[in-house]
């Protein structure tokens, strides 16, 4: 059993040009609206993105192993951000899913969120 309630996080949907580097920010809380402690040892975050509809195929993935998710320090204990480089989008164009999935100290994984991600692509005269 997790150590924490089901997981929500607090984030819009929202989109992004393709080839733009960014950090997207997430806030995690348990049901009953306590922040999840993501310091605490053990957490481990995994972020992925995949085309809309072909969740068995992702093609972007991120995690607090890879350094691809960074967990804020200080009094905000329960928010991390996912860090794109533009490489990671640059050929991407339309709808996609992203899922976030935090596995607790115990080990137990909690799928706490999935959202749809909006790629633009780059018009080609425009820096």
């Amino acid at each position: 059993m997790s150590c924490w309630q089901k997981l929500y996080v607090r984030d819009p949907e929202f989109e992004i040009i393709a080839g733009h580097s960014f950090d997207k920010v997430f806030e995690v809380y348990t049901e009953d609206g306590s922040a999840v402690d993501l310091q605490t040892p053990g957490v481990i975050i995994n972020w992925s993105l995949c085309k809309y509809g072909a969740k068995d195929m992702p093609l972007l993935s991120k995690s607090t192993n890879d350094g691809g998710i960074t967990i804020l320090g200080g009094d905000e204990v329960n928010v991390f951000q996912v860090h794109i480089v533009h490489v990671d989008t640059s050929d991407m164009d339309g709808l996609y899913t992203m899922q976030l999935a935090i596995t607790d100290p115990a080990g137990t994984v909690s799928q706490a969120y999935e959202a749809d991600f909006i790629i633009r692509s780059r018009i080609s005269n425009v820096n």
